[in-house]
């Protein structure tokens, strides 16, 4: 875990393509289809780390069945 105070905020999608395991065309997809919100500086892409932990918290699934 990167201790940099802008991972707080903001992270490569390198690092949330390797939590995920994706693949670039799973990435691509993931990004298209939620509202994930991605900051292009020159060559690189970040995600806005709170727009990832919303996408985690609205897919919870309850062990209650």
């Amino acid at each position: 875990m990167n201790n940099n105070p802008l991972y707080m905020n903001w992270v490569p999608i390198q690092d949330v393509r390797e939590f995920f395991k994706y693949k670039e065309t799973q990435m691509k997809s993931l990004l298209k289809l939620n509202n994930i919100k991605v900051s292009k500086i020159g060559n690189r892409r970040f995600i806005e780390v709170k727009s990832i932990n919303d996408l985690l918290k609205n897919n919870i699934v309850s062990n209650n069945k």
